[in-house]
Protein backbone atom coordinates (compact mmCIF):
# COMPACT_ATOMS: atom_id res chain seq x y z
CA UNK A 1 0.00 0.00 0.00
CA UNK A 2 2.90 2.50 0.93
CA UNK A 3 4.89 1.40 -2.08
CA UNK A 4 2.10 2.35 -4.43
CA UNK A 5 1.70 5.81 -2.90
CA UNK A 6 5.43 6.59 -3.40
CA UNK A 7 5.23 5.76 -7.12
CA UNK A 8 2.43 8.24 -7.58
CA UNK A 9 4.51 11.08 -6.14
CA UNK A 10 7.38 10.19 -8.44
CA UNK A 11 5.17 10.50 -11.46
CA UNK A 12 3.85 13.85 -10.21
CA UNK A 13 7.34 15.30 -9.82
CA UNK A 14 8.33 14.24 -13.29
CA UNK A 15 5.22 15.86 -14.76
CA UNK A 16 5.87 19.13 -13.01
CA UNK A 17 9.41 19.20 -14.35
CA UNK A 18 8.11 18.86 -17.91
CA UNK A 19 5.58 21.70 -17.50
CA UNK A 20 8.01 24.50 -16.75
CA UNK A 21 8.60 27.80 -18.64
CA UNK A 22 7.59 27.85 -22.36
CA UNK A 23 10.59 30.01 -23.31
CA UNK A 24 12.87 27.99 -25.57
CA UNK A 25 16.32 27.19 -24.34
CA UNK A 26 19.10 28.51 -26.54
CA UNK A 27 22.72 27.46 -26.24
CA UNK A 28 24.72 30.67 -25.69
CA UNK A 29 27.75 29.17 -27.35
CA UNK A 30 26.02 28.75 -30.74
CA UNK A 31 25.65 32.52 -31.53
CA UNK A 32 23.38 35.46 -30.84
CA UNK A 33 20.13 34.86 -29.07
CA UNK A 34 17.30 34.23 -31.47
CA UNK A 35 14.29 36.46 -31.06
CA UNK A 36 11.16 34.46 -31.32
CA UNK A 37 8.02 36.46 -32.11
CA UNK A 38 4.92 35.74 -30.17
CA UNK A 39 1.77 34.99 -32.14
CA UNK A 40 0.27 38.46 -31.44
CA UNK A 41 3.34 40.14 -33.02
CA UNK A 42 3.07 38.36 -36.38
CA UNK A 43 0.57 40.77 -37.97
CA UNK A 44 1.49 39.72 -41.50
CA UNK A 45 0.63 36.12 -40.81
CA UNK A 46 -2.59 36.49 -38.81
CA UNK A 47 -5.11 39.32 -38.72
CA UNK A 48 -5.18 41.39 -35.61
CA UNK A 49 -7.94 40.61 -33.25
CA UNK A 50 -10.40 43.52 -33.16
CA UNK A 51 -12.25 44.64 -30.18
CA UNK A 52 -15.77 43.41 -29.88
CA UNK A 53 -17.33 46.77 -30.78
CA UNK A 54 -15.32 46.91 -34.06
CA UNK A 55 -17.05 43.79 -35.32
CA UNK A 56 -20.44 45.61 -35.64
CA UNK A 57 -21.02 46.75 -39.30
CA UNK A 58 -23.26 49.85 -39.52
CA UNK A 59 -26.40 49.02 -41.47
CA UNK A 60 -27.68 51.57 -44.13
CA UNK A 61 -30.76 53.58 -43.26
CA UNK A 62 -33.11 52.14 -45.85
CA UNK A 63 -35.90 54.57 -45.06
CA UNK A 64 -33.72 57.61 -45.83
CA UNK A 65 -32.35 55.95 -48.97
CA UNK A 66 -35.91 55.20 -50.07
CA UNK A 67 -37.08 58.77 -49.57
CA UNK A 68 -34.08 60.17 -51.44
CA UNK A 69 -34.51 57.86 -54.41
CA UNK A 70 -38.28 58.40 -54.53
CA UNK A 71 -37.77 62.17 -54.58
CA UNK A 72 -35.23 61.84 -57.42
CA UNK A 73 -37.68 59.73 -59.42
CA UNK A 74 -40.37 62.37 -58.92
CA UNK A 75 -38.06 65.11 -60.17
CA UNK A 76 -37.12 63.06 -63.24
CA UNK A 77 -40.77 62.44 -64.04
CA UNK A 78 -41.61 66.13 -63.72
CA UNK A 79 -38.73 67.01 -66.04
CA UNK A 80 -39.80 64.42 -68.59
CA UNK A 81 -36.56 62.45 -68.15
CA UNK A 82 -38.22 59.08 -68.38
CA UNK A 83 -35.07 56.97 -68.78
CA UNK A 84 -33.63 58.47 -65.59
CA UNK A 85 -36.95 57.83 -63.85
CA UNK A 86 -36.86 54.19 -65.02
CA UNK A 87 -33.35 53.72 -63.60
CA UNK A 88 -34.43 55.32 -60.34
CA UNK A 89 -37.44 53.01 -59.99
CA UNK A 90 -35.23 49.97 -60.61
CA UNK A 91 -32.86 51.13 -57.84
CA UNK A 92 -35.83 51.86 -55.61
CA UNK A 93 -37.05 48.29 -56.05
CA UNK A 94 -33.72 46.98 -54.72
CA UNK A 95 -33.60 49.04 -51.52
CA UNK A 96 -35.46 46.38 -49.57
CA UNK A 97 -34.30 42.80 -50.18
CA UNK A 98 -34.60 39.50 -48.36
CA UNK A 99 -36.47 39.80 -45.09
CA UNK A 100 -36.54 43.59 -45.37
CA UNK A 101 -39.88 44.60 -46.80
CA UNK A 102 -41.36 47.88 -47.96
CA UNK A 103 -43.83 49.50 -45.63
CA UNK A 104 -47.42 49.75 -46.92
CA UNK A 105 -46.88 53.46 -47.50
CA UNK A 106 -43.67 52.79 -49.47
CA UNK A 107 -45.36 50.07 -51.51
CA UNK A 108 -48.16 52.48 -52.41
CA UNK A 109 -45.61 55.18 -53.32
CA UNK A 110 -43.69 52.72 -55.50
CA UNK A 111 -46.90 51.72 -57.25
CA UNK A 112 -47.80 55.38 -57.84
CA UNK A 113 -44.38 56.26 -59.29
CA UNK A 114 -44.41 53.20 -61.54
CA UNK A 115 -47.89 54.13 -62.74
CA UNK A 116 -46.82 57.70 -63.48
CA UNK A 117 -43.85 56.45 -65.48
CA UNK A 118 -46.03 54.08 -67.48
CA UNK A 119 -48.55 56.85 -68.14
CA UNK A 120 -45.78 59.25 -69.18
CA UNK A 121 -44.34 56.70 -71.61
CA UNK A 122 -47.82 56.10 -72.96
CA UNK A 123 -48.28 59.83 -73.52
CA UNK A 124 -44.91 60.07 -75.29
CA UNK A 125 -45.83 57.22 -77.62
CA UNK A 126 -49.26 58.72 -78.21
CA UNK A 127 -47.71 62.08 -79.03
CA UNK A 128 -45.27 60.42 -81.41
CA UNK A 129 -48.08 58.56 -83.16
CA UNK A 130 -50.08 61.79 -83.53
CA UNK A 131 -47.02 63.55 -84.90
CA UNK A 132 -46.37 60.73 -87.34
CA UNK A 133 -49.99 60.80 -88.49
CA UNK A 134 -49.73 64.51 -89.24
CA UNK A 135 -46.39 64.00 -90.98
CA UNK A 136 -47.76 61.09 -93.01
CA UNK A 137 -50.64 63.26 -94.19
CA UNK A 138 -48.20 66.02 -95.08
CA UNK A 139 -46.04 63.60 -97.06
CA UNK A 140 -49.15 62.34 -98.84
CA UNK A 141 -50.16 65.89 -99.77
CA UNK A 142 -46.65 66.52 -101.07
CA UNK A 143 -46.84 63.38 -103.21
CA UNK A 144 -44.31 61.47 -101.07
CA UNK A 145 -46.35 58.29 -100.88
CA UNK A 146 -43.52 55.93 -99.87
CA UNK A 147 -42.49 58.08 -96.90
CA UNK A 148 -46.12 58.37 -95.84
CA UNK A 149 -46.64 54.61 -95.94
CA UNK A 150 -43.52 53.97 -93.85
CA UNK A 151 -44.84 56.27 -91.15
CA UNK A 152 -48.26 54.63 -91.26
CA UNK A 153 -46.65 51.21 -90.81
CA UNK A 154 -44.72 52.48 -87.77
CA UNK A 155 -47.93 53.87 -86.26
CA UNK A 156 -49.85 50.62 -86.69
CA UNK A 157 -46.97 48.62 -85.17
CA UNK A 158 -46.92 50.63 -81.92
CA UNK A 159 -50.32 49.98 -80.34
CA UNK A 160 -52.30 52.94 -81.72
CA UNK A 161 -55.60 54.04 -80.22
CA UNK A 162 -58.74 53.04 -82.14
CA UNK A 163 -59.01 56.58 -83.51
CA UNK A 164 -55.37 56.58 -84.61
CA UNK A 165 -55.75 53.18 -86.22
CA UNK A 166 -58.82 54.41 -88.07
CA UNK A 167 -56.96 57.51 -89.25
CA UNK A 168 -53.95 55.46 -90.37
CA UNK A 169 -56.20 53.12 -92.34
CA UNK A 170 -57.96 56.07 -93.97
CA UNK A 171 -54.62 57.59 -94.98
CA UNK A 172 -53.44 54.30 -96.40
CA UNK A 173 -56.62 53.97 -98.48
CA UNK A 174 -56.34 57.57 -99.65
CA UNK A 175 -52.75 57.03 -100.77
CA UNK A 176 -53.84 54.09 -102.88
CA UNK A 177 -56.69 56.11 -104.36
CA UNK A 178 -54.37 58.97 -105.22
CA UNK A 179 -51.90 56.62 -106.84
CA UNK A 180 -54.60 55.34 -109.14
CA UNK A 181 -55.92 58.83 -109.83
CA UNK A 182 -52.41 60.08 -110.47
CA UNK A 183 -52.10 57.71 -113.39
CA UNK A 184 -55.42 58.95 -114.77
CA UNK A 185 -54.38 62.62 -114.44
CA UNK A 186 -50.94 62.18 -115.96
CA UNK A 187 -52.15 63.31 -119.39
CA UNK A 188 -53.29 66.62 -117.92
CA UNK A 189 -49.96 67.07 -116.16
CA UNK A 190 -48.29 66.73 -119.56
CA UNK A 191 -50.56 69.50 -120.85
CA UNK A 192 -49.66 71.62 -117.81
CA UNK A 193 -46.05 71.61 -118.99
CA UNK A 194 -47.06 73.16 -122.31
CA UNK A 195 -46.13 76.69 -123.35
CA UNK A 196 -49.57 76.98 -124.94
CA UNK A 197 -51.82 78.90 -122.56
CA UNK A 198 -55.00 77.23 -123.78
CA UNK A 199 -53.60 73.78 -123.04
CA UNK A 200 -52.52 74.93 -119.59
CA UNK A 201 -55.97 76.30 -118.79
CA UNK A 202 -57.62 73.11 -120.06
CA UNK A 203 -55.34 71.04 -117.83
CA UNK A 204 -56.08 73.28 -114.84
CA UNK A 205 -59.82 72.88 -115.45
CA UNK A 206 -59.52 69.08 -115.22
CA UNK A 207 -57.12 69.11 -112.27
CA UNK A 208 -59.41 71.34 -110.23
CA UNK A 209 -62.12 68.67 -110.41
CA UNK A 210 -60.12 66.46 -108.03
CA UNK A 211 -58.29 68.84 -105.67
CA UNK A 212 -57.20 66.15 -103.21
CA UNK A 213 -55.33 64.13 -105.83
CA UNK A 214 -54.14 67.17 -107.74
CA UNK A 215 -52.63 68.61 -104.55
CA UNK A 216 -49.99 65.90 -104.26
CA UNK A 217 -49.30 65.79 -108.00
CA UNK A 218 -48.88 69.55 -108.20
CA UNK A 219 -46.68 69.55 -105.11
CA UNK A 220 -44.38 67.06 -106.80
CA UNK A 221 -44.44 69.02 -110.07
CA UNK A 222 -43.62 72.28 -108.28
CA UNK A 223 -40.23 70.81 -107.34
CA UNK A 224 -39.24 69.99 -110.93
CA UNK A 225 -36.28 72.29 -111.43
CA UNK A 226 -35.59 70.48 -114.71
CA UNK A 227 -38.99 71.62 -116.05
CA UNK A 228 -39.40 75.30 -115.08
CA UNK A 229 -42.56 75.82 -117.16
CA UNK A 230 -44.28 72.86 -115.50
CA UNK A 231 -43.14 74.01 -112.05
CA UNK A 232 -44.40 77.57 -112.60
CA UNK A 233 -47.77 76.38 -113.91
CA UNK A 234 -48.05 73.91 -111.03
CA UNK A 235 -47.51 76.74 -108.52
CA UNK A 236 -50.17 78.81 -110.26
CA UNK A 237 -52.61 75.89 -110.18
CA UNK A 238 -51.95 75.30 -106.47
CA UNK A 239 -53.21 78.81 -105.85
CA UNK A 240 -56.45 77.96 -107.65
CA UNK A 241 -57.22 74.85 -105.60
CA UNK A 242 -59.81 75.11 -102.88
CA UNK A 243 -57.27 73.84 -100.36
CA UNK A 244 -55.56 77.04 -99.15
CA UNK A 245 -53.93 75.68 -96.01
CA UNK A 246 -52.27 72.73 -97.72
CA UNK A 247 -51.43 74.76 -100.82
CA UNK A 248 -49.78 77.51 -98.78
CA UNK A 249 -47.61 74.97 -96.95
CA UNK A 250 -46.37 73.72 -100.33
CA UNK A 251 -45.74 77.26 -101.56
CA UNK A 252 -43.74 78.16 -98.44
CA UNK A 253 -41.60 75.07 -99.03
CA UNK A 254 -40.68 76.55 -102.41
CA UNK A 255 -39.36 79.65 -100.63
CA UNK A 256 -37.10 77.38 -98.58
CA UNK A 257 -35.34 75.99 -101.65
CA UNK A 258 -32.45 78.04 -103.01
CA UNK A 259 -32.54 76.24 -106.33
CA UNK A 260 -36.08 77.51 -107.02
CA UNK A 261 -35.45 81.22 -106.61
CA UNK A 262 -37.06 81.94 -109.98
CA UNK A 263 -40.34 80.57 -108.58
CA UNK A 264 -40.34 82.71 -105.42
CA UNK A 265 -42.25 85.63 -107.02
CA UNK A 266 -44.89 83.24 -108.37
CA UNK A 267 -45.25 81.53 -104.98
CA UNK A 268 -45.44 84.91 -103.23
CA UNK A 269 -48.12 86.13 -105.61
CA UNK A 270 -50.29 83.06 -105.02
CA UNK A 271 -49.94 83.15 -101.22
CA UNK A 272 -50.99 86.81 -101.13
CA UNK A 273 -53.76 86.30 -103.67
CA UNK A 274 -55.32 83.46 -101.67
CA UNK A 275 -55.68 85.72 -98.64
CA UNK A 276 -56.30 82.77 -96.33
CA UNK A 277 -54.65 81.93 -93.00
CA UNK A 278 -51.90 79.35 -92.89
CA UNK A 279 -48.75 81.06 -94.17
CA UNK A 280 -47.94 83.48 -91.34
CA UNK A 281 -46.22 81.15 -88.87
CA UNK A 282 -44.01 79.28 -91.38
CA UNK A 283 -43.04 82.55 -93.07
CA UNK A 284 -41.91 84.12 -89.79
CA UNK A 285 -40.02 80.93 -88.92
CA UNK A 286 -38.26 81.11 -92.29
CA UNK A 287 -37.31 84.75 -91.69
CA UNK A 288 -35.81 83.85 -88.31
CA UNK A 289 -33.88 80.83 -89.64
CA UNK A 290 -30.38 80.68 -91.07
CA UNK A 291 -31.19 81.20 -94.75
CA UNK A 292 -29.95 83.54 -97.47
CA UNK A 293 -30.83 87.23 -97.35
CA UNK A 294 -32.82 86.85 -100.56
CA UNK A 295 -35.05 84.24 -98.91
CA UNK A 296 -35.58 86.46 -95.90
CA UNK A 297 -36.50 89.39 -98.16
CA UNK A 298 -39.03 87.34 -100.11
CA UNK A 299 -40.55 85.98 -96.90
CA UNK A 300 -40.80 89.43 -95.27
CA UNK A 301 -42.46 90.84 -98.38
CA UNK A 302 -45.19 88.20 -98.13
CA UNK A 303 -45.41 88.39 -94.33
CA UNK A 304 -46.29 92.08 -94.59
CA UNK A 305 -49.41 91.17 -96.61
CA UNK A 306 -50.72 87.80 -95.39
CA UNK A 307 -53.96 87.57 -93.44
CA UNK A 308 -52.40 85.87 -90.41
CA UNK A 309 -49.11 87.47 -89.31
CA UNK A 310 -48.25 85.86 -85.94
CA UNK A 311 -48.80 87.96 -82.79
CA UNK A 312 -45.07 87.77 -82.04
CA UNK A 313 -44.05 89.22 -85.42
CA UNK A 314 -42.91 92.64 -84.18
CA UNK A 315 -41.12 91.25 -81.12
CA UNK A 316 -39.38 88.57 -83.19
CA UNK A 317 -38.21 91.20 -85.70
CA UNK A 318 -36.76 93.59 -83.07
CA UNK A 319 -33.12 92.63 -83.83
CA UNK A 320 -33.74 93.30 -87.54
CA UNK A 321 -35.43 96.63 -86.78
CA UNK A 322 -32.35 97.72 -84.85
CA UNK A 323 -29.95 96.78 -87.67
CA UNK A 324 -29.31 98.56 -90.96
CA UNK A 325 -29.37 96.59 -94.17
CA UNK A 326 -31.53 95.32 -97.01
CA UNK A 327 -34.05 93.72 -94.63
CA UNK A 328 -34.88 96.90 -92.70
CA UNK A 329 -37.68 98.38 -94.82
CA UNK A 330 -39.35 95.00 -95.27
CA UNK A 331 -39.06 94.23 -91.55
CA UNK A 332 -40.65 97.59 -90.71
CA UNK A 333 -43.56 96.82 -93.04
CA UNK A 334 -44.01 93.30 -91.61
CA UNK A 335 -43.85 94.61 -88.03
CA UNK A 336 -46.46 97.26 -88.87
CA UNK A 337 -48.76 94.66 -90.42
CA UNK A 338 -48.44 92.42 -87.37
CA UNK A 339 -49.08 95.29 -84.95
CA UNK A 340 -52.12 96.48 -86.90
CA UNK A 341 -53.58 92.99 -87.25
CA UNK A 342 -53.32 92.26 -83.52
CA UNK A 343 -54.09 95.82 -82.27
CA UNK A 344 -50.70 96.12 -80.58
CA UNK A 345 -50.98 99.89 -80.21
CA UNK A 346 -49.50 100.15 -76.71
CA UNK A 347 -46.46 97.92 -76.70
CA UNK A 348 -44.49 100.65 -74.97
CA UNK A 349 -46.60 99.79 -71.89
CA UNK A 350 -46.32 96.07 -72.74
CA UNK A 351 -50.00 95.83 -73.65
CA UNK A 352 -51.09 93.82 -76.65
CA UNK A 353 -48.46 91.07 -76.40
CA UNK A 354 -49.13 88.08 -74.16
CA UNK A 355 -45.78 86.33 -74.53
CA UNK A 356 -42.74 86.54 -72.28
CA UNK A 357 -40.04 89.03 -73.26
CA UNK A 358 -36.36 88.28 -72.84
CA UNK A 359 -34.13 90.95 -71.23
CA UNK A 360 -32.71 91.70 -74.69
CA UNK A 361 -36.20 92.15 -76.15
CA UNK A 362 -37.17 94.41 -73.24
CA UNK A 363 -34.17 96.61 -73.95
CA UNK A 364 -34.79 96.68 -77.72
CA UNK A 365 -38.46 97.53 -77.21
CA UNK A 366 -37.55 100.40 -74.88
CA UNK A 367 -35.16 101.78 -77.50
CA UNK A 368 -37.60 101.36 -80.41
CA UNK A 369 -39.16 104.88 -80.22
CA UNK A 370 -35.72 106.47 -80.48
CA UNK A 371 -34.72 104.12 -83.30
CA UNK A 372 -37.88 104.85 -85.33
CA UNK A 373 -37.48 108.59 -84.82
CA UNK A 374 -33.93 108.41 -86.19
CA UNK A 375 -35.04 106.35 -89.19
CA UNK A 376 -37.93 108.72 -89.92
CA UNK A 377 -35.49 111.64 -90.16
CA UNK A 378 -32.49 110.25 -92.08
CA UNK A 379 -29.25 112.23 -92.22
CA UNK A 380 -29.13 111.75 -95.98
CA UNK A 381 -32.70 111.72 -97.35
CA UNK A 382 -31.36 111.40 -100.90
CA UNK A 383 -29.62 108.10 -100.15
CA UNK A 384 -30.96 105.07 -101.97
CA UNK A 385 -33.99 103.66 -100.16
CA UNK A 386 -33.82 106.25 -97.37
CA UNK A 387 -37.23 107.74 -98.20
CA UNK A 388 -38.93 104.33 -98.20
CA UNK A 389 -37.33 103.38 -94.87
CA UNK A 390 -38.29 106.76 -93.37
CA UNK A 391 -41.90 106.37 -94.44
CA UNK A 392 -42.07 102.79 -93.09
CA UNK A 393 -40.50 103.86 -89.79
CA UNK A 394 -42.94 106.74 -89.42
CA UNK A 395 -45.87 104.44 -90.15
CA UNK A 396 -44.78 102.03 -87.42
CA UNK A 397 -44.18 104.89 -84.96
CA UNK A 398 -47.70 106.22 -85.55
CA UNK A 399 -49.25 102.75 -85.27
CA UNK A 400 -47.50 102.14 -81.94
CA UNK A 401 -48.61 105.57 -80.68
CA UNK A 402 -45.04 106.79 -80.32
CA UNK A 403 -46.03 109.86 -82.32
CA UNK A 404 -49.55 111.11 -83.09
CA UNK A 405 -50.99 111.14 -86.58
CA UNK A 406 -51.50 114.73 -87.75
CA UNK A 407 -54.27 116.22 -89.92
CA UNK A 408 -53.01 116.61 -93.48
CA UNK A 409 -53.00 120.14 -94.86
CA UNK A 410 -53.59 121.46 -98.37
CA UNK A 411 -56.62 119.27 -99.08
CA UNK A 412 -59.00 120.25 -101.88
CA UNK A 413 -62.37 118.96 -103.04
CA UNK A 414 -61.75 117.12 -106.30
CA UNK A 415 -65.26 115.83 -106.98
CA UNK A 416 -68.64 115.89 -105.28
CA UNK A 417 -71.86 114.18 -106.33
CA UNK A 418 -74.14 117.02 -105.24
CA UNK A 419 -74.19 120.26 -103.23
CA UNK A 420 -76.25 123.39 -102.82
CA UNK A 421 -74.81 126.89 -103.39
CA UNK A 422 -75.47 128.09 -99.84
CA UNK A 423 -73.83 124.97 -98.33
CA UNK A 424 -71.02 123.84 -100.70
CA UNK A 425 -68.86 120.75 -100.28
CA UNK A 426 -65.81 122.97 -99.66
CA UNK A 427 -67.35 123.81 -96.27
CA UNK A 428 -66.11 120.46 -94.90
CA UNK A 429 -62.55 121.81 -95.22
CA UNK A 430 -63.05 125.24 -93.61
CA UNK A 431 -61.89 124.13 -90.17
CA UNK A 432 -65.23 124.95 -88.49
CA UNK A 433 -67.04 122.05 -86.83
CA UNK A 434 -68.71 123.57 -83.76
CA UNK A 435 -71.05 126.00 -85.54
CA UNK A 436 -74.74 125.74 -86.39
CA UNK A 437 -74.42 128.17 -89.31
CA UNK A 438 -75.58 126.30 -92.48
CA UNK A 439 -72.84 128.00 -94.53
CA UNK A 440 -70.18 126.12 -92.50
CA UNK A 441 -71.64 122.73 -93.47
CA UNK A 442 -71.99 120.76 -96.70
CA UNK A 443 -75.56 119.94 -97.64
CA UNK A 444 -76.97 118.03 -100.61
CA UNK A 445 -80.23 116.57 -101.84
CA UNK A 446 -80.97 113.07 -100.60
CA UNK A 447 -81.85 112.11 -104.17
CA UNK A 448 -78.14 112.10 -105.02
CA UNK A 449 -75.56 109.71 -103.65
CA UNK A 450 -73.59 111.19 -100.76
CA UNK A 451 -70.04 111.08 -102.11
CA UNK A 452 -67.05 113.42 -101.96
CA UNK A 453 -63.50 112.91 -103.32
CA UNK A 454 -60.62 114.85 -101.75
CA UNK A 455 -57.25 115.57 -103.36
CA UNK A 456 -54.36 115.33 -100.88
CA UNK A 457 -52.02 117.16 -103.27
CA UNK A 458 -49.53 114.28 -103.51
CA UNK A 459 -49.25 110.66 -102.46
CA UNK A 460 -49.58 110.41 -98.68
CA UNK A 461 -50.01 107.72 -96.06
CA UNK A 462 -53.57 107.84 -94.75
CA UNK A 463 -53.97 106.55 -91.19
CA UNK A 464 -57.46 107.76 -90.27
CA UNK A 465 -60.38 110.00 -91.20
CA UNK A 466 -62.12 112.26 -88.67
CA UNK A 467 -65.69 113.34 -89.39
CA UNK A 468 -68.01 115.82 -87.67
CA UNK A 469 -71.60 115.11 -88.62
CA UNK A 470 -74.25 117.54 -89.85
CA UNK A 471 -74.84 119.90 -86.91
CA UNK A 472 -78.22 121.48 -87.68
CA UNK A 473 -80.37 122.27 -84.62
CA UNK A 474 -83.35 119.94 -84.74
CA UNK A 475 -81.98 118.30 -87.88
CA UNK A 476 -79.01 116.26 -86.67
CA UNK A 477 -80.74 113.13 -88.00
CA UNK A 478 -79.91 114.40 -91.51
CA UNK A 479 -76.25 113.56 -90.93
CA UNK A 480 -74.50 110.52 -92.41
CA UNK A 481 -74.95 107.24 -90.59
CA UNK A 482 -72.61 104.68 -92.12
CA UNK A 483 -70.08 105.21 -94.89
CA UNK A 484 -67.05 103.75 -96.68
CA UNK A 485 -63.54 105.10 -97.27
CA UNK A 486 -61.71 104.59 -100.58
CA UNK A 487 -58.05 105.48 -101.27
CA UNK A 488 -56.02 105.46 -104.48
CA UNK A 489 -53.61 107.36 -106.69
CA UNK A 490 -56.28 108.05 -109.29
CA UNK A 491 -59.72 109.55 -108.55
CA UNK A 492 -61.30 106.91 -110.77
CA UNK A 493 -59.34 103.98 -109.32
CA UNK A 494 -59.74 103.97 -105.56
CA UNK A 495 -59.88 100.91 -103.33
CA UNK A 496 -62.13 100.41 -100.29
CA UNK A 497 -59.96 100.41 -97.18
CA UNK A 498 -62.29 101.05 -94.24
CA UNK A 499 -65.87 101.68 -93.16
CA UNK A 500 -67.52 103.20 -90.14
CA UNK A 501 -70.53 104.75 -88.46
CA UNK A 502 -70.74 108.48 -87.70
CA UNK A 503 -72.69 109.40 -84.55
CA UNK A 504 -75.27 112.16 -84.82
CA UNK A 505 -74.09 115.66 -84.00
CA UNK A 506 -75.41 117.47 -80.90
CA UNK A 507 -77.23 120.07 -82.99
CA UNK A 508 -75.79 122.91 -80.91
CA UNK A 509 -72.90 125.36 -81.10
CA UNK A 510 -69.72 125.48 -79.00
CA UNK A 511 -70.00 121.91 -77.74
CA UNK A 512 -67.18 119.53 -76.79
CA UNK A 513 -65.46 117.88 -79.73
CA UNK A 514 -67.91 115.33 -81.13
CA UNK A 515 -65.81 114.25 -84.10
CA UNK A 516 -65.56 110.53 -84.85
CA UNK A 517 -62.24 108.95 -85.92
CA UNK A 518 -62.28 105.97 -88.29
CA UNK A 519 -58.93 104.19 -88.58
CA UNK A 520 -57.47 103.34 -91.98
CA UNK A 521 -54.88 100.56 -92.37
CA UNK A 522 -52.00 102.89 -93.35
CA UNK A 523 -52.81 103.17 -97.04
CA UNK A 524 -50.79 105.14 -99.58
CA UNK A 525 -52.62 107.31 -102.09
CA UNK A 526 -53.35 110.81 -103.33
CA UNK A 527 -57.15 110.69 -103.51
CA UNK A 528 -59.58 109.72 -100.79
CA UNK A 529 -63.28 109.21 -101.41
CA UNK A 530 -65.94 109.18 -98.70
CA UNK A 531 -69.20 107.56 -99.70
CA UNK A 532 -72.34 107.52 -97.55
CA UNK A 533 -74.74 104.62 -97.45
CA UNK A 534 -77.47 106.83 -96.05
CA UNK A 535 -78.47 109.31 -93.30
CA UNK A 536 -79.76 108.49 -89.84
CA UNK A 537 -83.29 109.24 -91.08
CA UNK A 538 -84.38 109.78 -94.69
CA UNK A 539 -85.31 113.41 -95.34
CA UNK A 540 -85.05 116.03 -98.04
CA UNK A 541 -81.30 116.43 -97.66
CA UNK A 542 -78.22 115.23 -95.77
CA UNK A 543 -74.67 116.43 -95.19
CA UNK A 544 -71.53 116.80 -93.04
CA UNK A 545 -70.01 119.60 -90.98
CA UNK A 546 -66.25 118.91 -91.25
CA UNK A 547 -63.70 116.34 -92.50
CA UNK A 548 -60.04 115.82 -91.59
CA UNK A 549 -57.69 113.27 -93.11
CA UNK A 550 -54.96 112.10 -90.72
CA UNK A 551 -51.64 110.75 -91.90
CA UNK A 552 -48.27 111.86 -93.19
Amino acid sequence: MKKGRGGWWLVAVLCLAGCGSQQPVVDKKEGPKETVKQPEEKGAEKPAVSKKEDWIVEQPNREIEWKTLAAEVGVSLSAGKLDEAQEGIERLDKVYTGDNKQSPEQAENFHTLSGKLAEARKMVLDKKRKSNLALAEKHMNFGKFEEAQQLIGDIVAHNPTPQQHEKATALKDEIERRRRAKRDLQAYMNMLASANRREVEAAQFELLKDPETSLSILAEASQRTDKPVLAANAVETLGLLDRPQQAQAILVEILKRNNQQTLWPVAAKEIIRMGKPGAGEPLLALVMSEVAVEQKMASLEILSQVSDPPPQTLVALLPTLHADGPLLRLALAAALHGAMTHSQFDLISRRGFDGELTPQQEEQLDKLPERLAALAAPKDPAASGAADVARAAQSLAVALRYIPAQPLSGLKVHLVEAEVPEAPAAAVLDGVWNSIDPKTMWRQSIEKRGSITLDLGSEKTVTAVKIWNFNEPGGAFRGWKDFEIFVGNSPSETTPVAAGIVPMAPGAADTPDYGSVISVPFTRGRYIRLQAKGPWQPNAYMGLAEVQVLGF
